[in-house]
This record gives structure tokens, C-alpha cells and sequence, in this order.
């Protein structure tokens, strides 16, 4: 299992990869503010089911633990565990649960929704 772990992160949208594994697993931060694991052939197996309508979207996972989707500041979808999950990080892997937030002692304060 390969995993990435951030204690803060900022993506701006987009149809790049962010993060590609070597089983093929892909995640991105989509153009309509999705952030989804895709395993190889193009199917989504994770999502935040953060779409949302704006320009110029940003994902950010703050220092107070809360993941959230911005559009020139204004805050359009979170993941609601600003403050209960300070301190915790964002961890995106290779295999299910593909993307979660997780405290120092292990406590997950989400988890994207999977398929």
C-alpha cells in the first residue's frame, strides 16, 4: 500500500493528476470541484462529492483539519472537521479507503465516499 499524508494541502482544479500510484490508481481535483480516485481504466471508486459551480476552484485541507473547496475565497463545500480534527492530516492512498482524514492516533474524522 502506497500512501501520501499532508498536515496542509492546496490544489487548484483541474483534469491533471495529483497523485498517480504505481497500480495505477489516480487521484485529481476535477474542473467541477470533485476531488475522486479513479483505478486504472477510468473508474471512479472515490469521491468527496464536492462538485461545485464557480471558477477558479481551490481544494485546501486547512491546519484546522477541515477540507474545503473555495472559488475566489468564498467557501463552497467542506468537509465539516475544521477544529474536531486540528492537528490531523490528509491521507490519500492506493487502495480503499482511498482518502481520508486522520488524526495522530489514528481517529478518521472522514472519509470520502466510495463506490
Amino acid at each position: 500500500m502506497s500512501e501520501f499524508k499532508f498536515s496542509y494541502f492546496s490544489i487548484t482544479a483541474g483534469d491533471e493528476t495529483a497523485f498517480g500510484f504505481p497500480n495505477g490508481v489516480k487521484v485529481i481535483f476535477q474542473k467541477d470541484g470533485n476531488f475522486v480516485a479513479y483505478k486504472p481504466g477510468g473508474v471512479a471508486v472515490a469521491a468527496t462529492a464536492s462538485n461545485s459551480e464557480g471558477a477558479d476552484l481551490t481544494l485546501i485541507f486547512q491546519e484546522d483539519g477541515n477540507l474545503v473547496v473555495y472559488s475566489h475565497g468564498k467557501a463552497l463545500w467542506a468537509s465539516d472537521t475544521g477544529g474536531v480534527a486540528k492537528g490531523a492530516d490528509l491521507v490519500i492512498k492506493d487502495s480503499s479507503p482511498y482518502m481520508q482524514i486522520v488524526g495522530k492516533d489514528g481517529k478518521v474524522f472522514y472519509t470520502a465516499n466510495e463506490k
